[in-house]
């Protein structure tokens, strides 16, 4: 054999470019079909979990209010600032509330609380709620409407419309 066929050989083993570039457009077509389900899917569950935390700092309220035997409270702002807070009465006067600073009522970019629902929540120490300016909280993602319930037993619901 001449030296000519055995380095021909060698190259043989390899891709050829365009090889490479069919491989490379076929890799581009299914991530293109699988990444936008999975990216909405991502921000479903990223809603999901926003929204599942504003009704766990609701029931939150309900709890620390019957545990501490003072009154809780969580009060929503949905326009112009899109924010809700837990606060407490340690005075038991209804008249003056302190911010509870230890919940994470931070809504996360994309969420947006609806106007026209549920102004705020109070618990008793008994864990009923007095609820004032609607009958639920309806949250919005992009696509998505969430609706939290809160019932005057104490009890807070979570579905989506």
């Amino acid at each position: 054999m001449d030296k000519s066929v055995t380095q021909r050989g060698q190259f043989q083993k390899g891709f050829t470019l365009l090889e490479t570039l069919i491989i490379l457009g076929i890799i581009a077509v299914v991530l293109a079909i699988v990444l936008p389900p999975f990216f909405s899917i991502i921000q479903k569950y990223r809603a999901e979990t926003a929204v599942e935390q504003v009704a766990m700092n609701i029931r939150f309220a309900r709890l620390a209010a019957v545990k501490k035997r003072i009154p809780y409270r969580v009060v929503f702002n949905a326009t112009p600032t899109n924010t809700y807070q837990v606060q407490t009465n340690p005075s038991k006067d209804l008249s003056t509330w302190v911010n509870y600073d230890y919940s994470d009522t931070s809504m996360p970019k994309g969420l947006t609380i609806l106007a026209g629902g549920i102004s705020d929540v109070t618990f008793n120490p008994r864990g009923s709620a007095t609820i004032s300016g609607g009958t639920n909280i309806r949250v919005q993602s992009t696509g998505f409407i969430y609706k939290i319930d809160v019932f005057t037993s104490g009890a807070v619901t979570k579905t989506a419309e």
